[in-house]
């Protein structure tokens, strides 16, 4: 079709629409056997079909369309529990809210609580909005402890980024099947248990409702239902930034969000069986690219040490493009030039591409993360 616009896709959001594809498929064949065993109840197939649901948005959200769209349906509801939070603040704060700043605001929070969960292990949660927080149903799928949050996909990243450091890893000492690609976690009381105690101490209003069974090869695996008051969420956020600005200073700009994307990424031989090998390569080139100037920016930030000046000289040296190339900083060169030279040498914006959103706790001076 001589109309039929191309969608605009990056290398990684290409072959993660063909990871979707392949997972959607497998759980639907996974749903017909049940069905040909006559296996399914109303239990199953509501999990089933949420299973499914959430790997269609996952890839609807990739390829920016929805062919079978809710928009419309999902547009009234988000509306009806906006207008509801809209009446509470305004009721709390006596002026006029519009319903699309509202929403606006949920959307943020809903964001920071996907950024807990991710951080926290869950391999993914589907979400409710109620008018006074956040309903939840968890995967059984667990991420592995050092799979956590690599390339997040769900929430905020920068601020992933940013607060990873200080969100524990909620499933050390939890019973959970092992897998190569993640792990499940089975049904028991001392599972509910531990994990009732460790999200209340993270959002100490959390609400457990009930949890789901779903029976796998001969064994019973979990997903927690509960809801997470607002407040909290922003209690949390802002709890863990505040922790995370008592250590050193870390980098969040799209490079190193999107290095460690690429990071993870490219590690995980599962997940890149099936790739073209030329978007491989094109991939290790973009992450050898980014490891250089990541490599260059953090080197200069170590010898700056937080003072305006570097105390000694400094020779950067790296290899692009086969080309060896170096850089000579002599002693007493403020920083305002090394950030300066960094920008148009590699065509960056500091600020956005290296250094990333800086909280209002993080520290308000030193180095080169001014």
């Amino acid at each position: 079709m001589p109309d039929n616009k191309k969608i605009p896709m990056t290398p990684e959001e290409r072959s993660d629409a063909v990871q979707v594809i392949r997972k959607l498929r497998a759980q639907t064949m996974f749903l017909a056997r049940l069905l040909d065993a006559d296996a399914v109840g109303e239990s199953e197939a509501n999990v089933h079909m949420s299973l499914m649901r959430q790997s269609y948005d996952d890839l609807a959200a990739l390829l920016r369309t929805d062919a079978i769209s809710r928009e419309l349906d999902e547009t009234h509801a988000l509306c009806r529990k906006a207008n509801a939070r809209v009446r509470e603040l305004e009721a709390q704060s006596g002026k006029s809210i519009t319903a699309d700043a509202a929403m606006s605001r949920l959307k943020t929070l809903t964001d920071w609580f996907a950024t807990w969960w991710k951080l926290s292990g869950f391999h993914y949660m589907e979400t409710t909005w109620l008018q006074w927080g956040i309903q939840f149903r968890s995967s059984h799928e667990i991420d592995h402890r050092n799979a956590r949050g690599a390339n997040i996909r769900f929430g905020d990243k920068e601020l992933a980024m940013q607060v990873s450091p200080v969100v524990p890893y909620l499933f050390n000492n939890v019973d959970l099947r092992k897998d190569t690609h993640h792990d499940d976690l089975r049904l028991t009381s001392e599972n509910i248990e531990q994990l009732r105690n460790k999200i209340t101490t993270a959002f100490p209003g959390f609400r457990f409702t009930s949890c789901t069974g779903r029976m796998d090869h001969d064994e019973m695996l979990m997903e927690l239902n509960g809801i997470v008051p607002w407040a909290d969420v922003e209690a949390w956020r802002n709890k863990a930034l505040a922790e995370a600005a008592k250590l050193p200073p870390r980098n969040t700009g799209k490079y190193f969000v999107e290095l460690a994307g690429l990071e993870r990424s490219l590690n995980n031989e599962r997940g890149t069986a099936d790739w073209p090998k030329n978007l491989i390569l094109k991939d290790r080139d973009r992450l050898n690219y980014l490891r250089t100037v990541c490599g260059l920016w953090t080197t200069m930030q170590d010898t700056c040490r937080g003072q305006p000046a570097i105390e000694d000289d400094l020779t950067l040296d790296w290899v692009m493009d086969g080309k060896a190339c170096s850089k000579f900083f002599k002693s007493g060169t403020e920083y305002d030039t090394m950030t300066s030279w960094i920008a148009k040498e590699f065509a960056l914006d500091v600020k956005a591409d290296l250094i990333g959103t800086v909280s209002d706790y993080a520290p308000k001076d030193g180095g080169l993360t001014r």
